[in-house]
């Protein structure tokens, strides 16, 4: 299975089976919300490709080599996203951590600050990052 963000293209086999996370009521297939969240971010460059474009030029530009690595940016992001609790950007930037080496124990840590920062409601999306980084790592 190929899988575009943006169109920018990453492998991704589909043979991962759907969990689901107890107790939280979120049923969640990592590959699907993947998936879902590139055909609708195609949707939006096709529907506003100047603004689209402009958006992943920052992503790039951030998103680089610098003082911090692209591996501690996206341990960041992961960190983040837990804690606004933003079920895409946890499936995406996990996919990206783990693309950059990123390990396991490595996101488990970034997601640990987010609970801190978080309480309660990122307690929640780190049952859910957790799910998401077994798919994921799964599928190499």
């Amino acid at each position: 299975m190929v899988i575009k963000q943006g169109f920018e293209k990453h492998s991704i086999r589909a043979d991962i089976s759907r969990k689901f996370i107890k107790g939280s009521g979120i049923s969640m297939d990592a590959v699907r919300t993947l998936d879902e969240l590139n055909q609708g971010t195609t949707k939006v460059a096709r529907a506003i490709p100047n603004a689209f474009r402009a958006f992943r030029e920052m992503r790039d530009t951030i998103i680089s080599d610098g003082k911090l690595s692209v591996k501690e940016k996206e341990l960041i992001a992961v960190g983040i996203a837990v804690s606004i609790r933003c079920h895409y950007c946890v499936a995406r930037h996990i996919k990206n951590a783990l693309d950059v080496g990123a390990s396991r124990e490595e996101i488990a840590e970034a997601i640990s600050v987010s609970i801190l920062m978080g309480g309660g409601s990122a307690l929640t999306y780190a049952a859910e990052a957790m799910n998401i980084i077994d798919q994921l790592s799964a599928n190499g």
